[in-house]
């Protein structure tokens, strides 16, 4: 796959005609469609079908506060998730988890906007009105629904390892978000939570490691890349 394919693919999969990205491009427009058959990137139904487990439901909970992103598509939408490719085998673990529910193109390559131009990778599911639940659940109902599993993808995705503890970005969630969220994490056992930084990031104490690890067993998370890296190394 050269770098021209993987522009025609995020094109389509942005639900852009073929004949205006062969325009856009100054493409072929057989050739548009020959990449379209070749990945098999056809367009999905929007009413599709969707009864949620609880994995799923978590992950697209979590992905709600952390760097998952919901996409409209006509009156439905469809949930995107990506990482990095040091993290490839933590998005296949949100791939596996999703199953059937993935659209047709898979894992896809691209790369990270910015200076650094990081390969990345990311995947969608299927559009479908059932989303549009999780799209607009509000932040504070998202937080009350998250379970020990949710909180630990919360962890995984957007959390980083200091020192001998863990920090958690608190991304644009206010003030009163950030301490219904430490709330949540305190209802699941953990303690000694603090708000630190201009950025207003969540602390957890060393107290919590332990804690931690146990629910990265608990789930069967210990041979992920990511959790050997953020958690499995604390003290």
């Amino acid at each position: 796959m050269n770098y021209k394919e993987i522009i025609i693919m995020n094109l389509i999969l942005s639900k852009i005609k073929c004949t205006e990205i062969a325009k856009y491009l100054n493409e072929n427009i057989n050739h548009v469609y020959h990449i379209k058959r070749k990945y098999n990137l056809l367009v999905q139904k929007q009413n599709y079908k969707m009864t949620f487990s609880e994995k799923q439901e978590q992950l697209l909970l979590s992905g709600k506060i952390g760097d998952g992103n919901y996409k409209k598509n006509g009156k439905s939408c469809y949930f995107r998730i990506s990482h990095s490719e040091k993290d490839l085998d933590f998005l296949n673990l949100s791939y596996k988890i999703f199953d059937s529910y993935v659209s047709k193109g898979g894992i896809l390559e691209t790369t990270s906007a910015g200076f650094n131009k990081e390969k990345m990778y990311y995947f969608s599911t299927k559009s479908s009105i059932d989303l549009l639940f999780f799209k607009n659940l509000s932040i504070e109902k998202t937080i009350l629904k998250l379970n020990d599993f949710g909180l630990v993808l919360l962890i995984l995705d957007d959390g980083w390892k200091s020192n001998s503890s863990i920090q958690l970005s608190s991304g644009k969630l206010t003030k009163e978000q950030i301490l219904l969220l430490i709330s949540q994490f305190e209802k699941f056992g953990f303690k000694n939570i603090s708000i630190v930084g201009k950025r207003n990031d969540i602390y957890f104490s060393t107290i919590n490691n332990n804690l931690f690890k146990e629910s990265i067993y608990k789930y069967n998370l210990e041979n992920l890349n990511i959790v050997k890296r953020k958690i499995l190394t604390l003290k």
